[in-house]
């Protein structure tokens, strides 16, 4: 890099810093990273090879989103996608679209992440794997919003292309995503708080109810929803959706899990 540097040749210079930007990230020197990126960035005139800029700013990116700045990631990694885009770069406008989907879920915007993976998916023709993780992800999604109909039919997609592919670790991790699912799709009682699944609490049936039902608590013992099992029911109805929503609303339990 300092023979680039010294020779004026910026865009060596600025190739030279890319890699070496991945390095200190994974590294886990952030402050570095991002600073050498940065620099990257400065150096490569707006005519010149975009391939590094769209990688500075990835990189960026997920400089940002350990760092818990969301709003600087979003950027970078828009302006990535921008760049990667313009210049037909699929790995990057997918491993980018896959990133701010992420994002998204932890950010609770669900459908938000279901928009960025079905801009992905086009950038998978040249790579099943990548289709896979998008698949995979999307189950997570649908899992995450209680969709498990649809979650159930993405994480089969998914395991059928990870073994395939022969992807042993992902297969894994994806028949455990759908025996969560299956499990959920056979509990009786579902309860989610900011969509996140939460333990089972059984609840004694009340006096003269047919119907069985449980909760689902928070660390600090509240609870939004429930969903109940509704069985012998006419009409077809097989969930009943209870929602106790607002503040005071709390829920306690005794060693066989009462609740008041």
């Amino acid at each position: 890099m300092a023979i680039y540097e010294r020779l004026g040749d910026t865009m060596g210079e600025a190739e030279c810093l890319t890699g070496l930007v991945r390095l200190l990230h994974d590294d886990k020197q952030l402050d570095a990273a991002e600073e050498a990126a940065s620099r990257a960035i400065n150096l490569i005139p707006k005519k010149g090879n975009r391939v590094p800029v769209c990688q500075s700013h990835r990189v960026l990116g997920e400089i940002y989103r350990s760092k818990g700045e969301t709003g600087k990631a979003i950027h970078h990694f828009e302006m990535a996608l921008e760049i990667a885009t313009s210049i037909n770069c699929h790995d990057h406008a997918f491993g980018i679209n896959y990133s701010l989907a992420q994002l998204s879920i932890l950010e609770g915007r669900f459908d938000k992440a279901t928009v960025y993976l079905e801009r992905a998916k086009p950038h998978t023709t040249n790579s099943t794997y990548n289709l896979g993780r998008a698949t995979e992800l999307q189950a997570k999604v649908w899992y995450r919003q209680h969709r498990l109909k649809e979650a159930r039919s993405e994480a089969l997609a998914a395991t059928d292309i990870f073994e395939k592919l022969g992807a042993v670790d992902d297969l894994e991790s994806c028949r455990g995503l759908l025996r969560s699912i299956e499990e959920e799709m056979n509990d009786p009682v579902a309860l989610y708080f900011d969509g996140e699944l939460l333990e089972t609490s059984p609840l004694p049936t009340p006096i003269n109810s047919p119907w069985p039902f449980g909760v689902r608590k928070a660390s600090d013992g509240t609870v939004l929803h429930i969903y109940l099992d509704i069985l012998g029911m006419a009409f077809g109805v097989q969930w009943f959706n209870a929602a106790f929503v607002g503040l005071g609303w709390m829920f306690t339990s005794s060693s066989q899990g009462s609740a008041y």
